[in-house]
């Protein structure tokens, strides 16, 4: 069961879905198709996700309080984009495979700051009749497991850890790729998302060689495909950016039927609690759990915590000192730092705040970096000017070094939209 947004934030999301829908569609088309121009050859997965982050969320900020502000509903869109994503390997019934994949490339989560304390953030009913109950939310339904009572029913018995409280907020987690997604018995990264019921990290090195269970993640796992229109239009550059979540998991199920869905639709089914999977609070879980609560509380703190102790974190805003275009993209980047910078989109704290425990101290302290480090303004590295810089283009982006390399992989790249009754 997924987490309901509170009475006034369902209603507005509701209520403006399709201007929703379509200023997500208008973000994501006008980022990638800056992608297409401010890199040096063709785009690759990264730079759209970068581009994305750097330029669409922004957009996508402004066009949702827009439609918010005769509501007396605040969105705020935060977050950190890194280079490199964390590396596992994929288990089935006890059996791991020999090569290792990325566990994704983006981390999606929605919260919901209801303006009375007292109101209970999980399973509370809510009037959201588009979609919910739906043909599409009934298939994923089905392709899941789930019972008349919408519980998942697992594949693999999960340890016995309860987990106490509520749910604090729902989640998917996405693996972008520029082709539709097909099943491959062979390929890591479709086990992983299709059919696995648990991983071992294998970087970053703060969390290898742990375990974690994926029984009850299945409904946040999916691909991003990245196609423009359909294969046979992906170089048309009139053609608008119409990319699609795909969900593995369900044609695992069912060969002959498939879960496939806009980007835009599946970001406002996130929103307003249609889609993904709750988590809980790290210091609601009890000793032992290893779930999906626990790989997103992985994410989000290992993240946070690189990006507060690298001297090149910087802050991507709309404050004058921030980083905005060719700035940002050559501190990504990074050919003159040892390492590529992370980029912090500021508000973490009331965003983490949520989390409680080390996740919110570490929200905090970003916070406060956040504010230190636009006293002064960016200063483009002197080796980057001329390649790419100045004037000229903006650095190609894209992964740095030996992909394969397991020791790599800082954290994983995450977006939390944190809804809020004024």
């Amino acid at each position: 069961m997924t987490i309901q947004p509170p009475p006034r934030i369902a209603h507005a999301l509701s209520y403006r879905k399709h201007a929703i829908e379509e200023a997500i569609s208008t973000a994501v088309d006008l980022s990638f198709k800056a992608a297409e121009v401010g890199t040096q050859s063709s785009p690759e997965e990264p730079d759209f996700i970068a581009y994305f982050y750097l330029d669409g969320l922004q957009r996508l900020e402004t066009s949702l309080n827009q439609l918010m502000e005769g509501h007396q509903v605040k969105v705020t869109l935060s977050g950190i984009f890194c280079h490199q994503t964390p590396k596992v390997l994929p288990e089935r019934s006890g059996q791991p495979k020999s090569r290792s994949c990325e566990l994704g490339d983006l981390l999606l989560a929605t919260l919901y700051t209801p303006k009375t304390k007292d109101y209970p953030s999980s399973h509370k009913p809510s009037p959201i009749p588009s979609e919910q109950g739906g043909p599409l939310s009934r298939a994923i339904d089905t392709f899941l497991g789930r019972d008349s009572k919408m519980e998942l029913v697992s594949e693999a018995p999960l340890p016995q850890t309860p987990i106490h409280g509520s749910a604090i907020g729902s989640a998917v987690l996405l693996q972008s790729k520029m082709y539709a997604p097909t099943p491959d018995s062979g390929d890591p990264q479709w086990q992983l998302y299709a059919v696995s019921d648990s991983f071992h990290y294998k970087s970053p090195k703060s969390l290898a060689p742990q375990k974690r269970y994926l029984q009850d993640a299945s409904a946040a796992l999916w691909y991003w495909s990245l196609l423009r229109g359909n294969e046979n239009y992906r170089y048309d550059s009139d053609m608008r950016w119409s990319t699609k979540a795909f969900h593995a998991r369900s044609a695992s199920r069912r060969t002959d039927q498939k879960v496939e869905v806009s980007f835009s639709n599946l970001l406002w089914n996130l929103f307003a609690g249609v889609y993904g999977e709750p988590f809980f609070r790290s210091d609601s879980l009890v000793n032992g759990d290893l779930g999906w609560s626990k790989i997103v509380n992985d994410l989000i703190g290992v993240t946070a915590e690189q990006a507060l102790n690298r001297k090149n974190a910087n802050i991507v805003r709309t404050h004058p000192n921030a980083l905005r275009g060719s700035e940002a993209l050559r501190a990504i980047n990074g050919r003159s730092y040892t390492e590529p910078s992370f980029l912090v989109r500021a508000s973490l704290g009331d965003a983490l705040a949520h989390f409680g425990g080390e996740l919110e101290n570490l929200g905090r302290k970003l916070e406060i970096k956040s504010a230190d480090s636009l006293q002064t303004a960016f200063v483009a590295p002197e080796s980057e000017l001329g390649k790419g810089g100045g004037d000229g283009e903006p650095p190609r982006l894209g992964r740095i070094g030996n992909e394969d390399d397991d020791s790599k992989g800082d954290g994983m790249s995450f977006i939390i939209a944190n809804w809020q009754e004024l």
